[in-house]
This record gives C-alpha cells, structure tokens and sequence, in this order.
C-alpha cells in the first residue's frame, strides 16, 4: 500500500511539473537562450526559431523566462563518444522552473543533431 501511495505521489508530480511548464513557458512568450557550447548556441537558436514556439530575445531583461541549454562531449574508453544534452528552464527572476531529462548518445552524432533531439524529445513533449 505504501509503495502504492508513494509511486501515485511520484506520478502526481511528474504530471504537475509538465503542466506548470506549459503554464509558465506557454507558445508566444519571449525567451533568452543560453548555451554553454558556441557552435551549439547558433544550432539551438535556429533550430528554435524554425520552431517559432516562443520569440528568442537578444536581452535577458526583455525575456519571460530563461533557456539554458547544457551540451557535454565526453570520451569514452576505446574512443567512443557521446553526446550528452539537457535544458534548465529559469523564471524571469531567476528561480528553477524545470530540468529537462538528460538526452544521452553512445554514437558519433554531430552538435545539431543532439539539439535537435534535445529539443524534439524534451522539450516539445512538455509544451505542446
């Protein structure tokens, strides 16, 4: 029973924090896009502004919420690398609205190719 209770509660706030996203991000508002990563900065705000969800700002102060976009290349033993990729949502005044899950590859893909899906699979699925 507890076990039940507790997975409920853990539902319950997964659900809710989608919906207070889509509450707090919603289509049409101004956003300021940081990316920790320059060639992916140009790729996140393209692939963004094709998607015309939000209008990007250029200035922090005129933006409704903030976009960090964190993207890690890491090598692997034997050479291998992954792309690891993950989005923070930030309020005007700078409180953590949303963490994204992190998108994870084991293969070669290129900068854009991770944001893209970073975007497509994190962060449309939330808003839209």
């Amino acid at each position: 029973m507890k076990t039940s209770i507790l997975l409920f509660l853990l539902l319950q706030t997964f659900f809710a924090s989608a919906q207070d996203l889509k509450t707090l991000v919603p289509k049409g508002s101004k956003v300021f896009l940081q990316v920790n990563d320059k060639s992916a900065y140009k790729k996140s705000y393209d692939y963004l502004e094709k998607w015309g969800y939000w209008k990007i700002v250029e200035n922090k102060k005129d933006a409704d919420f903030k976009l960090k976009v964190f993207l890690m290349l890491s090598t692997a033993t034997g050479g291998t690398t992954g792309n690891i990729a993950w989005a923070d949502f930030y309020s005007k005044d700078n409180e953590d609205i949303y963490t994204t899950q992190c998108v994870n590859f084991t293969s070669n893909m290129e900068v854009f190719e991770t944001v893209k899906k970073l975007i497509n699979k994190q962060i449309k699925t939330e808003v839209e």
